[in-house]
This record gives structure tokens, sequence and C-alpha cells, in this order.
């Protein structure tokens, strides 16, 4: 069994660890391109779908020289077209896609 001391020690360094870790996390955090890299890991922006989003409501304003169609239909389709090059995956979508064939692999294993 540890004595106190040492386990006042073992939590000093701990939190010792901590304080460099998070400074160390700090250091990083204040490049701002290294922030935006993250923070679209985090939060994938949904281009596709908004400029899509937009084109439709756009093609529905009613007007009559149907200016608005003609600026909604390239946004639709350009919409369309970003949807098949750019997903807006994060990396809480890996992490539960993983867990998924984890979780497939788990029980095809006890299926045998």
């Amino acid at each position: 069994m540890l004595k106190e001391s040492e386990r006042l020690r073992l939590k000093a360094d701990i939190l010792k660890r901590k304080a460099e870790l998070y400074s160390s996390l700090a250091k990083v955090m204040s490049d701002k391109s290294t922030k935006r890299s993250i923070d679209n890991l985090m939060h994938a922006p949904k281009i596709a779908s908004k400029v899509s989003k937009i084109g439709w409501s756009i093609f529905w304003i009613p007007e009559p020289t149907m200016i608005s169609n003609a600026i909604a239909i390239p946004m639709i389709i350009a919409g369309k077209l970003l949807e098949k090059h750019y997903d807006g995956i994060t990396v809480k979508d890996v992490y539960n896609e993983a867990e998924n064939v984890f979780r497939s692999l788990r029980m095809g294993l006890i299926d045998k």
C-alpha cells in the first residue's frame, strides 16, 4: 500500500503533466490555421446542402421576370455536384462508423 506522501507526490505529478498538456494545447490552438482545421474536423460545414437549400428557396420565390430561376437552378445543380465530391464527415461520424463495424464484427464472431 502506498504511503500518504507517495500518493500526494503521484497526484502532484499527474496535475503537473495535465498542466503541461493543457499549456501545449493552448499554444497549438493559438495558431489560427490549426484552430480552423480542428474546428472543421469537429464541426464540418455542410456546404452542399446549404447551397442547394438556398437555390430551392430562391427557385420557389414568385417573380414575373424569372431571374430568380436563372440564379437558383445553377445553385441547385452546384449543390448536387458538391454532395458527390464533398462530404461533411466529422470525427464523431468516423467514431460512430468504427463502432458499428466493431459491433457487427463482434456479432459475427458470436454467431459462429
